[in-house]
């Protein structure tokens, strides 16, 4: 807070006259002066006026003289005599008893003798009165109902700020003086700053070499906390460049207040421009900061000063293009000082809002290790700037998220900040793992703190919305991460908390809703965490909602986790009786987004799996004409896993007849045999073996489907083995029973069959086996199997998600999309720092 401008505890006392009072006066009791003060008698009032001014010079008898009864009153009187010394003796001892805090108050509670005040600088300009009078005025606002009630003398205000101009130097010391200490109370201060000329009067005095550290101050307090004021005195011709020349003073006093100053200027955007244009203005600046250990008081208001420069892109400018001021500001995060510390994280962070300025900043000498240091200050201020400084330093900066890993502590630092009581602290570490996670180099050693997912949840599930973004993005682009699942399935609670992201404590938040279902996404590839997923209490009711989101990427995430959850047979049963789920990824089908479309079809692949799901997708009406359409298309992926439903689907005999008896069905996975694709075609031969699976009619619609015997006759020469293994399995089921004939006389059919004895693959042999000795019997063209072959029934054939899992378990893993170009524009910490010291 201000504290009032003076030379001691209570206030400036000024010189006193030489003593020639006679020796009656000189003898006399305060008592019997007071009523000397009070005499008819002029010379004897002048001596005794004379005596009491000089008594008042005497530090030791200031309380003897204010506490004589009456002698103040009678001093107060003098102050109207028509006797010009009387009043020059009378001012000076206002002035001197003014030192003490009693009379400041006393003087306070008289507003005639503060009116009388103004008048004698009316009265008497260039006078010596003037001085004194200036002086009582500057020692009585050292109290604070001194200023409150001078701030409504608007008359004495302006008459102060007239002796500024008056060229008497010692008079306009002693207004500066005043004005300085009543520029401390925010009242008075507007209305100082209000009177025309004062402004720049106060300014004209910084040249003043007594004056100059009381102008200082005045400027300094009277824009603290005002805008507007910072504005007129930023605008004041000479003002910055006046207060930058103070600097290299050397009175202390005067570079302390000057920095003051230039510190509460730079609260203003105008000003901070301005400041920036000056010319030596910003090297001084960092001058007198890296000098903070001699003034420790101006150090810390340069270092004010430059960080609110950083805060305008000129200002960037400006610091930067000093030689050595990365190296300064880097080595003020060591200081000894709390508040330099604070400014000079601040100042980082502000510069390094431009991406230009990342690198010059993050490879200064020390910064990056002083920051990290700072991130574990107990001052909450000082670790909110440090984590905003590294925040910007590595948004999209590989270099300096590498740098950060590389100093001892990184990760234990952010993981406490992130359970810090302050939002912004939070935010702010949110982002900075948020961007480490980004990085190959460096997201495997954040991962590796087992507190760092319980901490991203917290601060995810907070109420502060920038914060939970960051903090849900982490957790996101970390889920890509193997490690991520191991530490969550040794910290069980992890999954309620990530729950929550999807649900109302998201608070709504589009980003973190949808950084949670991409979460939930890549952590469902790992089979170990897809039984405890589906188990989650809510978790899976919540991504059955978000799949009727307004928000396309949200969609996406949803049914990619749905899909993903849906390689584990026991989840898949549970996903199907989720309310309005398979209706929902049924009308996603249509969706004009092809991935989601694609994703929506393999769920309802990887569901179709379960016999209990199979029929209802049918009886509901949910997806037939769709999948037909996918299958019928040009988009490879929708073919694949369109054959793979009806493959699934058709494992239900109900399904059989209804499949059958679809227009279009059995044609369109016949023409599927042809496809370039070999997963499409596989698919389609297994459709086939299930469609022609004890079912006449359909074998009867296979059989005389153009080309479907001659694709799967093809389809036996497959070099991959399970497209040769559901060729001959629908071969075989075609073969009991009305498509016997058509088999028998398809060219180089039994040939094939005959040769896939020898193909060493146990299943394969089996049916193909079982095919020939079904074609072998009366009316086939009397075909006899082998001895080991013995006569085996039809088969039906189910596609497990299996087939789809690159690392063999139990259903196709989808993977969300690439995180790395997902985080949104993080906001740039920085800005002036709104108060003045």
């Amino acid at each position: 807070m201000a504290t009032s401008v003076s030379n001691n505890a209570n206030g400036q006392q000024a010189q006193g006259p030489d003593s020639t009072a006679s020796s009656a006066s000189t003898q006399a009791n305060n008592s019997s002066l007071a009523n000397l003060l009070l005499s008819e008698d002029k010379n004897a009032r002048r001596l005794a006026a004379q005596h009491v001014a000089s008594l008042s010079c005497d530090r030791s008898a200031i309380d003897t003289v204010a506490s004589a009864p009456g002698l103040v009153d009678a001093v107060f009187s003098l102050l109207s005599s028509e006797d010009v010394e009387e009043v020059r003796f009378a001012s000076l001892t206002m002035a001197n008893l003014c030192c003490d805090s009693s009379m400041q108050q006393l003087v306070a509670d008289r507003p005639e003798v503060l009116d009388r005040l103004g008048e004698l600088i009316s009265f008497y300009p260039g006078d010596i009165i003037v001085r004194h009078v200036t002086l009582a005025v500057a020692n009585i606002g050292c109290n604070f109902s001194a200023r409150v009630s001078i701030s409504h003398k608007e008359d004495l205000l302006d008459r102060l700020c007239s002796v500024l101009l008056s060229g008497d130097n010692e008079a306009i010391r002693h207004s500066s003086l005043a004005l300085a200490n009543l520029a401390v109370d925010s009242s008075c201060a507007d209305r100082i700053a209000a009177v025309p000329g004062c402004v720049t009067a106060l300014v004209a005095a910084l040249n003043h070499a007594q004056a100059a550290r009381y102008a200082a101050a005045a400027l300094a307090y009277l824009c603290h906390r005002s805008t507007v004021n910072q504005e007129i005195i930023g605008s004041e011709p000479g003002a910055l460049s006046d207060l930058g020349a103070l600097l290299d003073s050397d009175d202390p006093e005067a570079v302390r207040c000057s920095t003051l100053g230039l510190a509460n200027l730079g609260c203003s955007a105008g000003n901070q421009e301005a400041m920036a244009a000056t010319p030596g203005l910003v090297a001084r600046l960092l001058k007198v900061c890296t000098a903070g250990s001699i003034n420790t008081e101006a150090g810390t208001h340069a270092a004010r000063a430059v960080a609110n420069l950083a805060w305008c892109a000129p200002g960037r400018d400006a610091v930067v293009a000093e030689p050595c001021a990365m190296e300064s500001i880097a080595g003020l995060l060591n200081s000894p000082i709390l508040d330099t510390r604070r400014y000079a994280a601040l100042t980082a962070a502000n510069l390094a809002v431009d991406g230009s300025n990342q690198d010059v900043v993050g490879s200064a000498p020390g910064m990056i290790q002083g920051l990290v240091q700072q991130l574990q200050s107990t001052d909450v201020e000082v670790a909110r700037y440090a984590a905003g400084a590294l925040a910007n330093i590595t948004f999209k900066h590989s270099g300096n998220q590498e740098q950060i890993m590389r100093v001892s502590g990184s990760t234990l630092a952010l993981v406490a900040l992130l359970e810090s009581a302050d939002d912004e602290a939070r935010r702010h570490a949110a982002t900075i793992v948020a961007q480490l996670a980004r990085n190959s180099s460096t997201k495997a050693q954040v991962v590796q703190y087992p507190g760092i997912l319980h901490a991203l949840v917290v601060v995810a599930t907070s109420p502060d919305k920038l914060a939970k973004r960051h903090a849900a993005h982490a957790i996101a682009t970390l889920s890509r991460l193997p490690a991520l699942a191991g530490m969550i399935n040794t910290r069980p609670g992890s999954l309620a908390g990530l729950t929550l992201l999807l649900g109302s404590r998201s608070g709504g938040e589009l980003d973190v809703v949808r950084h949670g279902a991409r979460a939930i996404a890549n952590l469902a590839r790992d089979s170990s965490l897809q039984p405890k997923l589906g188990a989650q209490s809510g978790l899976l009711s919540s991504l059955v909602a978000l799949l009727r989101s307004e928000d396309v990427e949200t969609r996406r995430c949803a049914v990619g986790a749905c899909a993903n959850l849906a390689c584990y047979p026991a989840n898949q049963p549970l996903i199907a009786r989720q309310q309005g789920s398979l209706s929902s990824l049924a009308n996603l089908l249509a969706s004009p987004e092809v991935e989601i479309a694609r994703l929506s079809l393999l769920t309802i692949a990887n569901l179709a799996c379960d016999s209990g799901t199979q029929e209802r997708l049918l009886r509901e009406g949910l997806i037939g004409a769709n999948v037909l359409r996918m299958l019928s298309g040009s988009d490879i992926e929708l073919n694949r896993n369109a054959a793979r439903v009806l493959a699934n689907l058709a494992w239900n005999s109900m399904n059989r007849d209804r499949l059958g008896q679809m227009p279009g069905c059995v044609g369109a996975v016949c023409r599927m045999l042809s496809s370039s694709d070999v997963e499409a075609a596989r698919y389609a031969a297994g459709a086939l073996a299930n469609l022609a699976y004890r079912h006449t009619l359909n074998q009867s619609k296979i059989a005389r489907e153009p080309g479907a015997l001659a694709g799967l006759s093809s389809l036996l020469h497959s070099r991959d083995t399970e497209t040769c293994r559901f060729a001959v399995r629908a071969v075989a089921n075609l073969a009991r029973g009305t498509a016997r004939a058509a088999i028998s006389v398809q060219p180089g059919l039994r040939q094939s069959l005959t040769l896939l004895l020898d193909s060493g693959d146990s299943e394969t042999i089996r049916h193909a086996g079982r095919a020939l000795s079904t074609l072998s019997q009366p009316g086939s063209g009397g075909y006899t199997p082998p001895q080991f072959l013995s006569h085996a029934s039809a088969s039906r054939l189910q596609i497990p998600s299996s087939s789809f899992s690159p690392s063999g378990g139990a259903g196709r893993a989808w993977q969300s999309g690439d995180l790395r170009d997902a985080l949104p524009e993080v906001p740039r910490t920085g800005g002036p720092a709104h108060e003045a010291l």
